[in-house]
Parts: structure tokens; sequence; C-alpha cells
């Protein structure tokens, strides 16, 4: 890991050269969004366009049976695409060979001999209804207990067969011959505009450079823009029209506050891969997802923040002999950070040994000076501040107030300028994460970032974020690239997860997996000071699992 360094080899780094959180003052998780732009390019009728979306287990209210007894669950959980893939075609997994559905296999007229040795002959359309509803083959064998068995309305049913028949060529798919189609979630309006704006100009201008020199195996990378306004209706009704109607291969970048988990529950349900979703709450446990971010966020931060102090000593820390030392007090807003979050770091916590005080901002009453005071009650030594906006200045002058021995812990994607005016008692107590230094920068890499800006005009400014953009643009390259010709998203999904120790030049080495979606999984440790203008790094990379 490149920029890796023991806490001995701190040293003081200017403010403006950090790459990612802290100075981009990431706004408020809740910041309201809105409408979208769109391209429609799909030419389906209205009935396959309805099959499409009960195919990928949108927008229905099916009942399923599935397995020996049968087990009833809604067909959204248990939609076609969960394991014939995108394409129809499947692909084999816990030793079950999902068969091909595309109708051009369905309706062969020699039939079809699979893999356990069961034949039939063709379907047709009655007997394909058959066995959706009834699990029966066209030959009478009854289909696999993992096949599950469909109870939906006879328009569903024929909309659902009318879309097997388009599955094959669907455009849905994004790709053909001259053209990989990509999208991107990016705000029209609000905080984060410029940020917006200065991403979708970086992204461009990556790609019309590749296209340039031939694309990737001759297709032209085309890029798509879901733009988001800050007022509009529901954020996830619009990203589904945008994925509905701009049909997108694969999804890149993005700046996704306030939309994150919607714009990502549908297109994981679609089966579109995400590469590099800019976002301060990554998910990235669940293996078989089509979502790959980059780098750590809110929860991931807050876990390196305590392995460093629960196992680190340094010319602040506290007496390691005393007992009380594994004492956390857990300050959390739901405004700024999601409860599920919160319950996954606080059991981090426990189960690394601290002993855990939660704190509850939003609590009826509760304001700065009773936190400090819940505070001292608890004898916690540590607090770490799941908090945002101008409350985490607040919040962390009175506890010292109360408290001066207390260390704060500040997850970098949290932060604020707020931070960079504490008092000089707190510039050595004060300890924050980030997932990126510029010592993850290669000269070439940014020599490369500048002949881009100058020959595209790039904005001057945002230059954080562009550097962000760029990267999710580069491992998302590599991976096309490594997928080869015969391009489909099962394979790119495939690729993605055989990168290993990739490096963007922009961050901390990329290495996914099979059951691995956070590319760079840790941060680094640093403190400031208020007067310089300075951060010093006190750790080298801390990992995370």
């Amino acid at each position: 890991m490149r920029g890796d360094r023991s806490a001995s080899d701190a040293k003081w780094l200017p403010v403006r050269a950090f790459t990612l959180p802290l100075l981009m003052l990431l706004v408020s998780a809740g910041h309201s969004q809105g409408a979208m732009q769109s391209d429609p390019r799909d030419g389906l009728t209205a009935q396959e366009r309805r099959g499409r979306d009960i195919y990928f287990g949108l927008a229905t209210t099916a009942k399923a049976s599935i397995g020996t007894p049968p087990v009833e669950a809604p067909a959204m959980m248990l939609a076609c695409a969960n394991c014939h893939n995108s394409d129809g075609r499947g692909k084999p997994e816990g030793g079950v060979v999902p068969s091909d559905i595309t109708w051009e296999s369905l309706t062969k007229p020699y039939g079809v001999t699979h893999p356990s040795g069961r034949t039939h002959p063709p379907y047709t359309e009655r007997l394909l209804v058959r066995a959706i509803c009834l699990g029966i083959d066209p030959a009478g064998n009854t289909l696999h207990p993992a096949m599950p068995r469909f109870q939906m309305s006879r328009a569903d049913i024929d909309a659902v067969t009318q879309y097997l028949k388009r599955l094959s060529t669907d455009s849905p798919s994004g790709i053909s011959d001259t053209e990989i189609r990509l999208g991107t979630v990016l705000p029209a309006t609000g905080p984060l505009e410029r940020a917006g704006r200065a991403v979708k100009a970086v992204l461009t201008a990556y790609f019309d450079a590749l296209n340039a020199q031939g694309g990737i195996y001759g297709r032209r990378l085309e890029l798509r823009v879901a733009w988001v306004d800050a007022i509009g209706p529901d954020p996830k009704t619009s990203v589904d029209a945008f994925l509905r109607d701009a049909t997108p291969f694969a999804m890149v970048g993005g700046l996704l506050w306030g939309t994150d988990r919607g714009a990502i529950a549908l297109t994981e349900a679609r089966g579109v891969p995400f590469v590099g979703p800019l976002t301060i709450f990554p998910e990235p446990s669940a293996a078989g997802r089509t979502t790959f971010y980059l780098l750590s966020g809110v929860e991931q931060q807050a876990r390196a923040l305590l392995e460093y102090r629960r196992t680190r000593a340094d010319p602040v820390s506290l007496d390691k002999s005393d007992a009380s030392v594994g004492s956390v007090a857990i300050v959390h807003s739901p405004q700024a950070v999601p409860a599920d979050v919160v319950d996954r770091i606080r059991d981090y916590a426990t189960r690394s040994g601290w002993h855990v005080t939660m704190v509850n901002l939003d609590r009826a009453g509760l304001g700065e000076s009773s936190v400090a005071d819940e505070l001292k009650r608890s004898m916690a030594t540590h607090a770490l501040l799941l908090i945002g906006g101008g409350s985490l200045m607040k919040i962390a002058t009175g506890i010292v107030a109360v408290n001066g021995n207390v260390a704060l812990l500040v997850p970098g994607s949290l932060a604020t300028n707020d931070l960079l005016h504490l008092p000089q008692p707190l510039i050595d107590r004060t300890f924050i994460a980030l997932p990126s230094l510029p010592s993850d920068q290669t000269q070439t890499a940014l020599d490369e970032y500048r002949k881009l800006s100058e020959a595209y005009h790039l904005p001057s400014t945002e230059m954080a974020w562009q550097l962000a953009g760029l990267g999710s643009a580069k491992v998302l390259t590599h991976a096309l690239t490594l997928a080869g010709r015969g391009l489909t998203r099962s394979s790119l999904v495939a690729a993605l997860e055989d990168l290993s120790d990739f490096d963007t030049g922009l961050m901390p080495h990329i290495r996914f997996g099979r059951g691995r979606r956070l590319g760079s999984a840790g941060a680094y440790i640093v403190t400031f000071d208020p007067v310089r203008k300075e951060f010093r790094q006190v750790t080298g990379w801390l990992a995370v699992n």
C-alpha cells in the first residue's frame, strides 16, 4: 500500500493537499434531492416495459413460492434476474445451474437437454406460462425446487412472456458492437452543484480521450447523466426512470448524498454494475452485489479510529495502564448518520472490548451542555462524534470544557471547516480518519489529470471531486478491458472481483473479491494545527475488515 508509514514517521501536511474528505465539506446526508432528466432510448412497448420491471423485481405485487416444502415470498425478492442474470443466460451458483431463458433458447425446434439429463421439447407461450406458474416443463417434468412458482395476474404473465422475447436484444444491456453506454447521477442544484458539474466534466473528458484512442475493443464509451434537482419528486422514482429510459450498461462515479441507498437499491435490482459511487455510507458487506465502492465511509473510518486508540500509543495517548482507557461515548445524530450504521459501529466497538455509552444528540432536551454532562457521568475517555454540521464544533468544545482529558474521534467524512477553528487545548486530543492522503497520488496520475484539464478546459475548482470521479472511471475502464470483447454485465462483475492491488495513482490501491465490495477498506489517522493550517499524519494505513 503506497503511503504506508509508521506513527514514528509522522509529518505535517498542508490542508490544501488533501484529496477527499474533510475539506470537501460534505453536506448533511439528509439533503433533499429530486427530479432527474433522462433520454428515452429503449424502444420497448408499454407491455414489454412492464415485463422487464417484473423480470428485474421492480413494481410488482405478485407472490411466489420456492423450495420443498414451499415457502411463500414476494415475487420482488425472487426476481428472474437474480438467478438468470440480466441477459437471461444464468450463472451456476451453489450447485444450481439456471436455465437459459432467452426466447431463442426456450423455443429451439429440437428441444433442450439440460446438464441434469432432463430433456423437453420447445416451449410455447402457453407452456411457458405453465412453467412459470406451476413449475412444469413442456415434457411434464417438475422443475428444480430452486425455481420459484409465481402467482401473478394474466396481464403480468403476458408482459413477462413478451419481454422474454426481447430479452437477448433488449437495449437495457446498454451495449452494442460500437458503444458502451454508461450512466452517472449528479446534483443539478444545491450545495454540491458545482462539484457535480466538475465530476461530469472530468468523466466526459476521460472517456472522450479514451474514445480518441479507439475506445475499448472498438467500442466508444458514451456517458449519460441523470441530473438531480434539489427540489422535485421522489428521487427513487426518478432514478428508476433514468435506468429504464437511459438504459446504461454500467454506472460510474456520481454524487449520491441523500439518494445513495435508494439509487443503489435500484441499480442492484436491475443488475446494473455501479463502480465508485461517491457516498459516505458504502454498504459493502453483501457478497454477489453489483456495487463496487472505492473508499471507506463513516463506518470504516470510525472503526479505524477505535482500533487506533485501542492498540496504539502516541505522545498524547492516555495512560495505557488506566482501566478506563477503553471507554467510549458514541455521540450520534439520526439526522447525520443512519441508525443501522450507528448500530454496526456500536457493535464493533463492543466486540473490540470498548465500554460503550450511547448519546443520542436528537433526544428531546439534549443540548451541548447536557451531552458533556452525560459524558462526564459515563467517565468515558473517548468521544466518537457521529454528527455533522455546526453542531460538531459546539459539541466538541462543550465536551472538552467539562472533561479536558477526553479524546475526540471524528470520521473525516463528517468533518466540516469548523474543526479548523478548534481552540488550542483540543488540537492534540482530536483525531480524524481520512480514507486517502496526497501520498497516495503518483506524479504520473497527476500529470494525466493536468493534461486532461488543459485539453478539455476542466474547472479550476473542485479538484478533489474531479480526482475522485477520475479514479472511478479508471477502475471501471480497467475492468471493462479485462472483461474482454465478449462483454456482459456478468463478465464485468467478474473482472471487478478479480481486481487486486489496482493502482489508480490517485488513492490507496483497490482490491475487490468474491465477497469484497469495498476496494480500499481502512483509513489514515491525522491530527491538525488550526494555527499552521496543517495536518499531522500519525499513522500509516490502518486496514479494517
